[in-house]
C-alpha cells in the first residue's frame, strides 16, 4: 500500500483490444554509393561516366579511402564541347585523364562550405579552379551548380553546367 494508491503485481502485460504493433522499420542495409556508383545512377551524367571509363580512372574514383569533391558535367555540358574538341579527347587519353582530374578535388567541400568570395583550389591535376557561393548560385570556374551535395561514402558530386578545361591543354 502506498501513499497515493495500489499497485498490484501481474503476470502478463495488458493490451488494449485493437491494438497491433507497428512493423519494424528497417535501417539501410547499404552504404551510399561511391562517386563513381552515384554518376552511374544519376542518367544526366551518362556521358561522364563513359569518358571515366575511357581513361581507366573509375577505379582510382572508386577508393573507399579517398574524399573526394567532383564537379560533375552533365551529358548537357558535354553536348556544347564543340565536337572537334571531344573527338580530341576520345582519342588522347592523357589529355581526357588531365581534364577528368581537373574537375576533383582531394578534399569533400558541400555546397554550404564554400566561400563567399572567390578561392582558388587545387585540384589532382595540378592547377586551380575557383569556387564561389553567392547570391547566384555556388559557381567553379565560369561552370554552374545545378545540383549540389551529391553525397557518397567517398565524397560529394556537384552536377555542373560546362566541361571545366585545365590551362593550357587546348
Amino acid at each position: 500500500l502506498a501513499k497515493n494508491g495500489v499497485a498490484h503485481i501481474i503476470d502478463a502485460v495488458l493490451v488494449p483490444p485493437g491494438f497491433s504493433v507497428p512493423a519494424p522499420t528497417l535501417a539501410p542495409t547499404s552504404e551510399p554509393a561511391t562517386v563513381v556508383e552515384l554518376a552511374e545512377e544519376a542518367p544526366e551524367l551518362s556521358t561522364l561516366v563513359t569518358l571515366v571509363k575511357e581513361a581507366g580512372l573509375a577505379g582510382a574514383l572508386s577508393n573507399p579511402e579517398a574524399t573526394l569533391t567532383v564537379f560533375a558535367p552533365t551529358n548537357a555540358a558535354f553536348a556544347a564541347v564543340p565536337k572537334d574538341i571531344l573527338d580530341y579527347l576520345l582519342t588522347n587519353t592523357t589529355a581526357l585523364i588531365q581534364v577528368l582530374a581537373y574537375h576533383v578535388l582531394p578534399e569533400e567541400i558541400l555546397s554550404k562550405e564554400l566561400p563567399k568570395k572567390p578561392t582558388a583550389v587545387t585540384t589532382i591535376e595540378g592547377q586551380n579552379v575557383v569556387v564561389v557561393a553567392n547570391s547566384t548560385g555556388a559557381f567553379v570556374n565560369e561552370a554552374k551548380v545545378v545540383k549540389a551535395d551529391n553525397l557518397a561514402k567517398n565524397g560529394v558530386a556537384h552536377f555542373i553546367d560546362a566541361v571545366l578545361v585545365p590551362k593550357g591543354l587546348l
